[in-house]
């Protein structure tokens, strides 16, 4: 018999306020005497429409260029990547660039996983806004061709949102991933197609005191990932957040935040899971058993990649995505005339100011 829903919410309090007691007094103290800065600056200047990325990574080479490129291109101020213990040219790359900050620690990212998280908005978000990313995701927005990331963030200030939903889109190549290419940034490139025949929509559930302000907005479930491994993940983040409002993220998931006033936008990460060391990837975490249910997950991976199963992606339904607003045209992603009236203004208003100049 399932519990009544304010046995529910309170097991969740109690929870929380567990977890932010433990972070605060034993975790915070014991990362921070195990962090070592390796490159980059250390004081973050940002201003309400700026957005700083926060990210932890291992082992991720192929991923750390394209990451890089895409989210400077899409205008953040300065990325922050917490390295775990990396034994590839994962921190030669990433230490290359002047806008990164490089940390690194060797403690268990099973046990301190979403502490690092916080210890990094806690030491770099605490002045604008705040973007949480895993480094094979690539965060964008409606209009994102139209209008730039910072007058995306004035219109998120502008109407007093402090959170903003994110739907994962697992992205993949053609053909056997044996024909995948190696090189990261041509694979991101190649990996242009998406299948969301078997993704579940429910509604938006306000967790921890969070405001929603579409009810068009909703949870998804499954996508490409239960077609092809049978699979029923949680595909809804919310990883740009307002820290300085009072809006964190939760300490014992990656999907939710609380104490947030969630934008009437919906926003995209294209997911780029499915690389050439995916199966790596999946051994190693059926080793370690460091995600949740001891890797559940994962074990579905290998069970599909180790039969066959799982030797093209490309099925019946799957789309090529073209613009992020073929998005909002299919319902993936959701917006409100309010916001695409702003989008729409603010493209006229470049373009008037470009024909004058």
């Amino acid at each position: 018999m399932a519990l009544p829903g304010f046995v529910v919410s309170a097991g969740r309090k109690v929870k929380r306020g567990w977890e932010q007691v433990r972070y605060r007094f034993i975790d915070r103290p014991k990362i921070h005497r195990h962090i070592q800065h390796l490159s980059g600056p250390l004081q973050l200047q940002a201003t309400p429409t700026d957005a700083i990325v926060i990210g932890l990574m291992r082992d991720s080479e192929e991923h750390i260029p394209s990451f890089l490129e895409h989210h400077f291109r899409l205008g953040v101020r300065h990325i922050v990547l917490l390295d775990n213990g990396s034994v590839d040219r994962t921190v030669e790359l990433a230490s290359a660039h002047p806008q990164v900050t490089l940390l690194q620690t060797k403690m268990s990212y099973k046990d301190y996983k979403y502490a690092f998280r916080q210890y990094l908005i806690d030491r770099f978000c605490q002045k604008g806004w705040c973007l949480v990313l895993d480094i094979d995701e690539r965060f964008d927005f409606p209009g994102s061709d139209q209008i730039s990331l910072s007058q995306f963030l004035a219109y998120l200030n502008q109407h007093q949102y402090t959170a903003v939903v994110s739907h994962m889109l697992d992205m993949f190549p053609e053909g056997d991933p044996d024909t995948w290419p190696k090189d990261g940034s041509e694979f991101a490139r190649k990996s242009n197609w998406y299948n969301n025949t078997d993704l579940t929509q429910e509604p938006y559930v306000p967790y921890f005191n969070c405001t929603p302000s579409n009810e068009a907005i909703r949870y998804h479930w499954g996508g490409v990932r239960e077609t092809i491994f049978g699979v029923h993940p949680n595909l809804t983040k919310h990883p740009l957040i307002y820290p300085a409002k009072g809006v964190s993220p939760v300490l014992y998931s990656s999907h939710f935040c609380a104490n947030a006033r969630v934008a009437d936008v919906s926003t995209v990460l294209l997911h780029y899971k499915f690389d050439r060391k995916f199966h790596e990837k999946c051994l190693r975490a059926v080793e370690r058993g460091n995600y949740a249910g001891g890797s559940t997950e994962y074990k579905a991976y290998l069970q599909a990649l180790e039969s066959g199963e799982a030797r093209d992606l490309k099925r019946p339904g799957s789309r090529q995505l073209e613009k992020i607003d073929q998005l909002v045209e299919e319902r993936f992603l959701e917006e409100t005339n309010t916001y695409r009236q702003f989008v729409t203004q603010q493209a006229r208003a470049q373009s008037a100011a470009s024909v004058s100049n």
